[in-house]
């Protein structure tokens, strides 16, 4: 068994009993993200989104994605702006209740060029999901030089080091602003773990120790 974290390895040995030994660990990456060309389209297309100013979140509408905890930032922030980008603006809104958010931006799905121009532009990325296997977005986030605020449950803490601010995710007592202002690791020192070239070579190691079994 071949899984992309040492908590799924974890989470595999426990819950089906199989023998850790027997599960390897190849991680995924980030590096992606580089040829990835930019749109900043978005910013004229929404207005309020003004580059520098604005904490962006990324992914699927599933439950454990916890957008209900930016929704929460976004009541108790007034002042501040929160872009959601990730599924359809009507779903999204169905899900989470919007009534009354004005500073909560829902841009739905948006090609990876606009992702990047968003990354790049953001005042923070955050990423408080409560169940990660690996966790791509907050290491292409740091890759485009933008703060990352993370939850620290599941594999983050593993992923990305001291090179994030970490929340609880099911608080929402969280000064962001404060937060922000509190030293972090270099993004290098996540970053420089994961390569598609070391993960390649790791999963050929283990086909050559294993595959003959």
């Amino acid at each position: 068994i071949i899984t992309i974290s040492s908590f799924c390895k974890e989470q595999i040995s426990e819950v089906y009993k199989v023998p850790a030994k027997r599960i390897g660990v190849v991680p995924c990456s980030w590096e992606h993200i580089l040829a990835v060309g930019e749109d900043e389209s978005l910013f004229e297309e929404y207005p309020t989104i003004q580059k520098g100013r604005y904490f962006f979140a990324l992914g699927s509408l599933e439950e454990r994605k916890n957008f209900k905890w930016i929704v929460g930032q976004a009541k108790r922030n007034p002042a501040e702006t929160f872009v959601i980008a990730g599924g359809s603006v009507k779903n999204s809104s169905e899900k989470l209740d919007l009534s009354g958010i004005d500073n909560l931006v829902f841009v739905g799905y948006i090609s990876d060029e606009q992702i990047k121009s968003l990354m790049k532009n953001c005042k923070a990325f955050l990423f408080p999901s409560t169940f990660e296997g690996f966790g791509i977005p907050p290491l292409e986030a740091l890759a485009m030089g933008a703060p990352v605020i993370s939850s620290n449950t599941a594999s983050m803490p593993e992923v990305l080091g001291d090179s994030v601010h970490y929340i609880d995710p099911y608080s929402y007592d969280c000064d962001l602003n404060a937060l922000l202002a509190e030293p972090a690791a270099p993004a290098k020192e996540a970053l420089d773990r994961f390569s598609w070239e070391k993960s390649a070579r790791k999963l050929l190691k283990l086909i050559r120790i294993y595959g003959g079994k």
